[in-house]
């Protein structure tokens, strides 16, 4: 059967006292050994180590580097140091803990004390490591369950307004595709994938405002009339104004603002053209210029009560001639960039 004791690191540059503490352990835990701070770095990279036992003036790299290079990666970071010296005054005990170590053993070794907090520090880190897991299991379901409302949310607008459940899956995966595009290719929005998948989620709900419109507007097979379209625009602003007074539904602040500033601006156009606000240019968050257009691309490629599915050259051609209102030249790029991808999202709800 595969050994799956813990793994304990010796960084020791003298022999003697590496092997007088894998004596004291070799027969609870699995023991390597390091002479030097190039070899021992070389381990925890490659070793899943349980506990470091770390001599402070260890060669090549000391005890301080190892330290903190291990603070600095994730998958290091959390396992427990202690080191292993014989230079004992007040100021050494303090750096020794400012670095990160959880404890000290002195030379000459102690058995018992050896054991103890060898014995000691495995646990706790092995406590904190389950906990850590544990509150990850419950963020992520947490996730999921946010995500799963936000979705039922969105297709029941959609079913509402008789159109196809796939047009919210088609608009989020339009917007993620679009934002990472952005994304590579400026720094100018302030962008990352947590960020870029709030605002793909949050796209789902861009029409949650249309769930206040008459039945007999929302749904009307012909051209509406300027009265009509007037109450048709009041989606983004009721549909913003509903969000924000489900702030539980959502249990989290950030998302909640995300969706407000979709519902609200999804229909504003680059040119300053758009409604309700009339925003012009960049002054339109740029998750709700990625929504508009994946929006209007979607719109048109889908049949509706008044019309039937354009094709998607249609489309493009249709939104690069102006027809759908203006767009930021740079969402326009990553539009026909990704517009084989875009096609693809299409055919696949």
């Amino acid at each position: 059967m595969e050994d799956e004791r813990c793994k304990i690191l010796i960084a020791d540059d003298n022999y003697v006292n590496r092997a007088i503490l894998r004596e004291f352990l070799e027969d609870d835990y699995e023991i390597l050994e390091s002479e030097d701070g190039i070899s021992a770095q070389d381990i925890l990279d490659k070793e899943n180590i349980s506990l470091v036992l770390l001599d402070y003036n260890l060669p090549k790299k000391n005890g301080v580097e190892i330290t903190e290079y291990m603070k600095s990666k994730d998958g290091l970071k959390d396992i427990p140091v202690l080191v292993i010296s014989s230079i004992y005054t007040a100021d050494a005990v303090d750096k020794f803990f400012d670095i990160g170590c959880i404890d000290y053993i002195s030379k000459p070794y102690n058995i018992k004390v050896v054991k103890h907090r060898v014995y000691n520090a495995i646990k706790i880190y092995e406590k904190q490591r389950e906990l850590s897991q544990e509150l990850e299991r419950q963020r992520k379901k947490r996730k999921q369950d946010s995500d799963l409302l936000v979705h039922m949310i969105g297709h029941i607008v959609e079913f509402r307004n008789e159109e196809s459940g796939p047009h919210v899956m088609n608009v989020e995966n339009i917007t993620r595709r679009i934002l990472f595009d952005i994304y590579s290719k400026t720094e100018r929005y302030e962008l990352n994938e947590e960020k870029i998948e709030m605002m793909s989620l949050a796209s789902a709900l861009h029409d949650i405002g249309k769930i206040r419109i008459p039945e007999e507007i929302l749904n009307k097979p012909g051209a509406l009339t300027k009265e009509e379209f007037e109450i048709m625009m009041t989606h983004t602003s009721m549909g913003a104004n509903m969000v924000s007074k489900l702030p539980s539904v959502f249990n989290n602040s950030e998302l909640t603002d995300c969706v407000k500033e979709i519902c609200l601006y999804h229909h504003e156009k680059y040119d300053g053209n758009g409604y309700p606000k009339k925003l012009h240019g960049d002054e339109i968050p740029i998750g709700a210029q990625a929504v508009s257009i994946a929006d209007v691309y979607d719109a048109l490629t889908s049949k509706r009560v008044y019309k039937d599915a354009y094709s998607h050259e249609k489309a493009i051609d249709m939104i690069l001639a102006g027809e759908c209102g203006t767009f930021n030249p740079l969402i326009i790029d990553c539009f026909i960039n990704d517009q084989d991808a875009i096609k693809e999202i299409k055919k696949s709800y």
